[in-house]
């Protein structure tokens, strides 16, 4: 099955002024100037993917000004929104009157039927670009020119669409129309949270807060507090939603315990910590020996200390839960 169509300009090799007049030709919806000395704001390589009916990519700059004119609209007519997931930096302007401030991680919207002009500091987005009547469909016509998203759903869509950036070299054009309607429906509860457009947007939500919740468990394995409690509090869930989410793994503490145990097993079978055993157990958060004794033996059906003499030749290398469970640009846009 075909994968999801890309490109990759790389201007890496040209000279700073004609890098600086290739990319005015490249990205003709916009007038586009480095502010830095000739064109060492631009970057040298732009990637970006066709899923369905979306396009989307990654992209950064130094410092740099864009403006969007009547004129660009007239001649190009094209009139989508364009969302800025921010992943660093700045990016000020105005938006029809509109003032536009954003920082760190954030997501914008920008509707190109209308002007706008923007300086990006050292900005690092990804760039996802949606047909108005697409969105439209989904949530009533509204002014999204210059939003930054707020709450809960807003945060999601974030996590969503940097997960979907690092699965696309493995995903295949059947998955896009699933994609595109998962994409959209995260959007339309963040732009419109109500109780249908969240309904509507469950099943990826649930998905993106699991995988922010496996995040954070996989980041502190090695503090022996790590738990239910101290999960809802750094990531603001409520004990029935963490619970709900990890029921499919036997509970939080199962998973938790689970993550540690195929940690533990990883570095063994490497066979290059020479540290004694529970000390490397404690440094996955274990603090009994005789728990963590037991847990071994329960998921790999031999003790850790045969399994580190007799080596893993013999003994199985997955756990127990390892089953159970992210002028060619303007061709495209004008084809979305």
């Amino acid at each position: 099955m075909p994968g999801i169509p890309n490109f990759k300009i790389d201007l890496s090799h040209l000279d700073p002024r004609r890098r600086r007049d290739r990319w005015q030709e490249l990205l003709s919806t916009h007038e586009i100037e480095s502010i830095e000395d000739r064109a060492a704001g631009l970057p040298s390589e732009i990637t970006g993917w066709l899923v369905d009916h979306i396009a989307l990519g990654p992209a950064s700059t130094g410092f740099i000004r864009l403006r969007r004119t009547p004129t660009h609209i007239r001649r190009d007519q094209i009139d989508h929104y364009a969302f800025g997931i921010s992943l660093g930096g700045s990016w000020n302007g105005d938006a029809c009157g509109e003032n536009l401030s954003v920082a760190g991680d954030a997501v914008f919207v920008m509707d190109m039927a209308r002007p706008m002009v923007a300086e990006a500091s050292h900005m690092n987005t990804i760039q996802l670009v949606v047909p108005r009547d697409l969105l439209d469909a989904v949530v009533p016509p509204r002014d999204l020119h210059g939003l930054t998203l707020q709450g809960g759903a807003a945060g999601l869509l974030h996590d969503h669409i940097r997960s979907l950036v690092r699965r696309l070299p493995a995903l295949t054009q059947a998955d896009a129309p699933a994609v595109v309607k998962a994409t959209v429906a995260m959007i339309a509860a963040a732009v419109r949270p109500t109780a249908d457009n969240l309904a509507i947007a469950s099943p990826v939500v649930e998905s993106v807060l699991l995988a922010r919740v496996r995040r954070h468990i996989e980041g502190h394995l090695g503090n022996p507090e790590l738990g239910s409690d101290t999960i809802c509090a750094a990531l603001r869930l409520s004990r029935s939603r963490l619970y709900q989410l990890f029921e499919r793994f036997g509970g939080v503490s199962a998973y938790i315990q689970d993550r540690r145990l195929t940690r533990i097993h990883a570095v063994l079978v490497g066979g290059q910590d020479n540290r004694l055993l529970f000390a490397i157990a404690q440094s996955f958060g274990f603090t009994d020996p005789s728990h963590f004794s037991r847990a071994f033996r329960a998921a790999y059906g031999i003790s850790a200390r045969d399994f580190r003499r007799q080596g893993p030749s013999d003994t199985p290398r997955t756990s127990r839960m390892a089953a159970a469970s992210d002028d060619a640009l303007v061709t495209w846009l004008r084809a979305l």
